[in-house]
């Protein structure tokens, strides 16, 4: 009996709190509203990551009138500030934060009116043209609110202020980097080249923080960048991702899609002829050896350097590719070992690479000895998902103690390689598929499906650095 009364003391408790709920919270047909007895309530629920700042789930607060349309104008006001502050906990801060929430809210309002616009017109053969019509629907409300919103912006901060305000409002401007993450995500890029464009949207939003911009205006930034000495390959990365960026927000309709795209044909200014003291250098075939003693003869053992060295100079392997090797990428086949390269910078690096005979025992000994299942083991990785960046250190280091100076990298011994099958007459299709790149002519390039492993074989065994053991 007790159970049973209890039961039905919580059933009355939960009925009269969610019929007071119900009262509380009674429709009106506008978003943001409630009815309370007669008197009207602006309501707005707090975003879940911004409840511990105001210390509540929904923002309640009374209009004060039993007039629908002057509660409409005072809640759009209430509304918006309990937005700003809520844009202002999240970090989001500034006359651009605030002007695309009044875009979304403003655009929002326009779907709304078109729908009632379109109902009364169906019902009445016209559209709703007095002003008692107009305000029984509740059309424009936000619009009002919005222009007393520019006014206080022209006041509190002047007129250019509320000018930018407005233009971001009406779509005339954007601020910079309002896409950018969805920009980033679309990209299928690795995450080096990610970084990079990162950075390069940091430089045009540092030139120009609203969107869009004059042709002439990004000439003139192309042309500073050229008297700070900057190379034409970094400019033209540069540009590069502020015109792809530019194409992305033309192509979701966040910029006009019918305008010219500002980064698009520009000039650069020719400079002077390259000179060989400042290109990158390949070592030469006796360097190899040196760079490999000094590795071994390090005062703190470093077997991955020493490793890396040595693959790189018997088959020409990118630094990060040697980094990436797997014991489970040691395969055989027609009884030749090789590299099967499954994680490379472009699609011609995904290749089968013949293990040198120099380099047989090696192999063995780094697979014995890898304690987590890389070649190369326990290389850290970098945020930019890179296996071989301290690798590429530790090498710079060994470099500058034998006297080269900043023409030679690590890359520099993937040049020797390439040297030494230039010599011995290899051809350029051949050499490519072994060290990884775009094979030339529709026919090899596209239709071929490649070299035999035996072939690739007697090419790397081409290889000769007999000082090497």
């Amino acid at each position: 009996m007790r159970k049973t009364a209890l039961k039905s003391r919580l059933f009355r408790f939960h009925f009269e709190v969610n019929h007071r709920m119900a009262k509380w919270k009674k429709p009106v047909g506008r978003p943001f509203l409630a009815l309370r007895g007669h008197t009207y309530y602006a309501r707005l629920t707090v975003p879940t990551d911004a409840r511990d700042y105001f210390g509540k789930t929904e923002l309640w607060q009374s209009l004060k009138t039993k007039n629908l349309r002057e509660a409409e104008y005072r809640a759009g006001r209430i509304i918006a500030e309990w937005k700003a502050q809520i844009e202002t906990f999240r970090g989001n801060i500034g006359i651009a934060h605030k002007a695309l929430e009044w875009r979304k809210v403003l655009d929002e309002e326009r779907k709304k009116d078109q729908i009632l616009i379109e109902q009364f017109t169906r019902q009445h053969g016209r559209p709703p043209t007095l002003a008692h019509e107009i305000d029984d629907l509740g059309l424009g409300t936000y619009s009002l609110v919005y222009g007393d919103e520019v006014e206080r912006i022209y006041f509190e901060q002047g007129p250019e202020a509320a000018a930018r305000f407005d233009d971001i409002v009406k779509g005339n401007s954007l601020p910079t980097l309002t896409y950018a993450e969805d920009y980033k995500a679309s990209l299928k890029v690795i995450p080096r080249t990610l970084q990079q464009r990162e950075t390069h949207l940091d430089y045009l939003n540092q030139r120009f923080p609203t969107l869009p911009v004059r042709r002439s205006e990004v000439a003139r930034w192309i042309i500073e960048m050229e008297t700070q000495n900057l190379a034409e390959a970094t400019i033209k990365a540069r540009i590069g991702t502020c015109r792809g960026y530019f194409e992305y927000l033309q192509r979701l309709d966040h910029l006009n899609p019918d305008e010219a795209n500002p980064f698009e044909g520009h000039k650069y200014t020719r400079r002077k002829k390259a000179s060989k003291q400042d290109l990158r250098q390949a070592f030469e075939v006796d360097d190899i050896p040196r760079l490999i003693d000094a590795a071994e003869r390090k005062r703190r053992k470093d077997t991955n350097l020493v490793a890396a060295i040595k693959i790189a100079a018997y088959t020409g392997m990118r630094r990060e590719e040697i980094a990436r090797l797997r014991v489970e990428n040691i395969r055989e086949r027609e009884g030749i070992r090789y590299f099967d390269i499954i994680d490379a910078k472009s699609k011609a690096g995904l290749r089968e690479v013949p293990i040198h005979s120099e380099l047989l025992a090696l192999v063995d000994k780094l697979i014995k000895a890898s304690s987590d299942g890389y070649l190369l083991p326990d290389e850290k990785i970098t945020k930019n998902d890179e296996r071989g960046d301290a690798i590429g250190k530790r090498f710079k280091t060994l470099r500058d103690g034998l006297g080269f100076d900043s023409r030679y990298v690590f890359h520099s011994i993937r040049k020797t390689v390439s040297t030494i099958f230039e010599r011995a007459g290899v051809n350029h299709n051949e050499a490519a598929e072994i060290v990884g790149h775009e094979k030339t002519g529709m026919t090899y390039g596209l239709y071929s499906a490649g070299m035999s492993i035996l072939q690739k074989s007697k090419i790397i065994e081409m290889i000769s650095l007999k000082t090497l053991h």
